[in-house]
């Protein structure tokens, strides 16, 4: 298999690599993943909250960011009756750092990127988290961007 940084250049064909890209699976739980370039830097899971998302802009200084979406399907809306929708909420959140800070953000959904973004590409590419579920969906859409976004 390829490697990540070759895959990378091979596709973009030498068009810009954002230079710290905040990859994010927003939730209660949100998974973040810091790549600079094409190297994966820091990956882990937070408290899904407006103070540490402005905490973690304020500490990883990104130049992009890319989270996945989250959407509500009619197969599961009823688990939404009477809720607040708080990963809604917090995604509101990061698109206003973003918006404050003029960082442009990137939203892919689930069947976008998780297709393609593997355990084993991530394995093989060293990336793979073996505790962290959310910290793997934020690298997945991450690596996704990195390789086929603007």
């Amino acid at each position: 298999m390829i490697d990540f940084d070759t895959l990378v250049h091979k596709t973009r064909n030498d068009k810009f690599i954002p230079i710290t890209t905040l990859a994010l699976d927003p939730g209660d739980t949100t998974g973040i993943a810091v790549f600079s370039g094409t190297e994966l830097v820091h990956a882990e899971e937070v408290m899904g909250d407006h103070a540490t998302m402005a905490g973690l802009f304020n500490r990883f200084q990104p130049t992009v960011v890319v989270a996945e979406e989250y959407r509500i399907y009619e197969t599961h809306a009823r688990v939404h009756i009477h809720s607040t929708v708080p990963t809604l909420r917090l995604i509101g959140g990061i698109e206003m750092l973003c918006h404050l800070s003029a960082i442009p953000l990137y939203m892919y959904g689930a069947g976008r990127h998780k297709p393609f973004s593997t355990d084993d590409k991530l394995k093989a590419w060293g990336f793979y988290q073996n505790t962290y579920r959310h910290a793997n969906d934020a690298i997945r859409v991450g690596m996704y961007h990195i390789i086929f976004g603007e």
